[in-house]
């Protein structure tokens, strides 16, 4: 048998290594033809693992507008163990994916490269979240996703500091959340005096909210319904719980 105390073990994660011995040491007490059978058994598992995350996502067409909002809603706060706040990130990437060669303001305009979820605005180099390029190469507008937590004051102060030197024309602050009811009128006031300080217009709002009023300018809403599950299957800070979720909010249409 094989003794934990005399094998040095750097697996990765830790609990891997003890586990792997007591796999090891119960295999030698075995028959081959239940080793064999230990091995398929442990083979199909590995597969499974390798595979939970290809799912095919389901792809709605022709939904109304208020049932895609419900369901994104629904989607958003599911309950996950990991990453919820990237799926209102893919779900405004999506929406600009849709309308950018529709709408006449994004004329020469190109959407930046989503940044992976831990990367940092100022150490990715980018002004939000979601960034709009020029044809020169400078942000146009940009847009900062806050998740499970309402819009305030300070948040407002954090964008200034962040188009304040910037090129940006449209700042938006989004939530799943809406605004702090309480900072609504100072919200209000540091807008406008941004805006005739810097000629940078902020603006804050619901994230369903938003999506809802960029699909009303669409002829219907399937193109978005297949950017955001094609996004939500291949990205790679979403996983499986993300996607099986979005199957069977989809079912239950």
């Amino acid at each position: 048998d094989i003794l934990l105390d005399t094998v040095k073990l750097t697996t990765v994660p830790k609990k891997a290594g003890p586990l792997l011995v007591e796999v090891v040491n119960y295999a030698e007490e075995l028959d081959k033809d239940e080793i064999r059978k230990m091995m398929v058994a442990l083979l199909i598992e590995l597969i499974k693992i390798r595979n939970q995350d290809k799912v095919i996502l389901t792809r709605p067409k022709n939904l109304p507008i208020d049932t895609v909002k419900e369901l994104l809603d629904s989607h958003f706060r599911h309950g996950y163990k990991n990453n919820a706040p990237r799926l209102p990130q893919l779900a405004v990437y999506s929406i600009y994916q849709t309308i950018i060669d529709k709408v006449s303001r994004f004329e020469g305009q190109t959407l930046d490269d989503l940044q992976r979820m831990k990367a940092a605005d100022r150490k990715a180099g980018t002004v939000g979240d979601i960034v709009l390029i020029s044809g020169e190469g400078e942000p146009v507008e940009a847009v900062e996703i806050k998740f499970d937590q309402p819009i305030t004051d300070m948040h407002i102060c954090e964008a200034i500091e962040k188009v304040r030197g910037a090129t940006v024309s449209r700042y938006y602050v989004l939530s799943t959340e809406g605004i702090s009811l309480e900072d609504q009128a100072i919200i209000a006031k540091r807008k406008s005096d941004f805006l005739k300080q810097n000629g940078c217009e902020i603006i804050v709002n619901g994230i369903v909210e938003t999506i809802g009023y960029y699909l009303r300018l669409m002829p219907n809403t399937s193109e978005f319904l297949n950017h955001y599950a094609t996004l939500v299957e291949s990205d790679p800070d979403t996983g499986y719980e993300h996607r099986i979720s979005w199957n069977e909010l989809c079912a239950n249409i």
